[in-house]
């Protein structure tokens, strides 16, 4: 791998937009297709109003403005022992040739916190979390499964 470390944020928007543009365009070439997932918290405002228009990809504060039920997160797990594809069920991970995400001020990627339970799950592609030590405490997030093979990362 390789670590970049920036002086400004100008600076690594515009190194990101061309680093993604560089991996879609070789994935595209290759497979007819990119897929890329992105996490939420900051790194939202940091790729979506920069590489896309802000009506595809609204902030993380504006999805909490809208009027959802507030154990959202209970919700998911609840449908998620129905819905929830297991990793023996399917062969492959998601194809997905980028995955962006940030690091909390607790260390949390992808919200998977230190010592957490979910960080042992490996029979799902995503999992559900109500005890996050950052708020909001209910998230949805993937597991390594699907974190760890992504060679872009």
């Amino acid at each position: 791998g390789e670590l970049r470390i920036y002086e400004n944020l100008d600076e690594l928007k515009s190194d990101l937009a061309d680093y993604i543009a560089e991996l879609s365009e070789a994935a595209v070439k290759e497979r007819g297709a990119f897929a890329i997932a992105l996490s939420g918290g900051s790194l939202i405002g940091l790729t979506g109003f920069r590489l896309f228009p802000a009506i595809f990809i609204p902030s993380t504060i504006q999805f909490r403005q809208r009027k959802l039920p507030t154990n959202t997160c209970l919700l998911y797990a609840s449908a998620s022992k129905n819905t929830t594809v297991s990793v023996s069920d399917i062969s492959d991970c998601p194809k997905l040739d980028l995955i962006l995400l940030g690091i909390g001020p607790d260390h949390h990627v992808a919200s998977l916190c230190s010592n957490h339970s979910a960080l042992n799950e490996t029979d799902k592609w995503v999992t559900f979390i109500i005890d996050s030590p950052k708020a909001p405490p209910e998230r949805i997030t993937f597991t390594f499964p699907v974190i760890k093979p992504k060679l872009s990362i």
